[in-house]
């Protein structure tokens, strides 16, 4: 198996592989694959490859493709520094930490108001595709007593504040809905329909 890139020694990473028919794989150092597996209810299967489906579906996405734009998901421009989309954010971390999902709908309303159409895609991509990522990191460290990644979790706001942010919200997604955590486009869609 290949990867599209040289990867680190000790990078975790996750890209689509073409021998998994364009499906995304997740890359991790051995010691962290070895916690993932011994994780109940964790299983290799259910999370190591997962459908790119979503992303087909998003304007940003089909954008990209279209321009040959691999790096699309760093290279975002998108306007952290707005006045608007600091206060929405802000707000959304204190909705969150309050475990108060009414007022998680209300921001991401907000959000949804606020932001250009594929400004909204990207941060609702990046919180489902990172904060999921982020989310399970975080479990395998708990599960191991290791200290937990909250980067990006406060401003000043940038890409890796959607991966603080989505962790968060797939955390409240999952209290209300267990299983949800087993269907990760039945998830997207779930974060989708949060702002509408």
């Amino acid at each position: 198996m290949t990867s599209p890139m040289p990867i680190p020694r000790g990078v975790r990473a996750a890209f689509p592989l073409e021998e998994f028919g364009g499906r995304m794989a997740w890359w991790s150092p051995r010691k962290c694959l070895t916690a993932w597996t011994a994780m109940s209810p964790f299983s290799m299967s259910l999370y190591t490859v997962t459908s790119l489906r979503p992303a087909s579906q998003l304007a940003i996405a089909q954008k990209a493709q279209a321009e040959n734009n691999h790096l699309w998901e760093i290279n975002m421009p998108f306007p952290y520094g707005n006045e608007g989309f600091i206060d929405a954010y802000t707000r959304l971390e204190q909705a969150l930490a309050q475990r108060d999902l009414p007022a998680v709908i209300e921001t991401r309303t907000i959000l949804h108001d606020l932001l250009a159409p594929m400004e909204y895609e990207y941060m609702l991509w990046q919180e489902w595709k990172e904060g999921f990522a982020r989310w399970l990191e975080n479990r395998m460290q708990s599960a191991l007593n290791l200290s937990l990644n909250h980067r990006g979790g406060h401003e000043p706001f940038t890409r890796v504040s959607f991966y603080a942010r989505g962790a968060g919200l797939v955390a409240l997604l999952a209290e209300n809905d267990p299983a949800l955590v087993n269907d990760l486009e039945r998830l997207f869609h779930q974060l989708d329909g949060l702002g509408q």
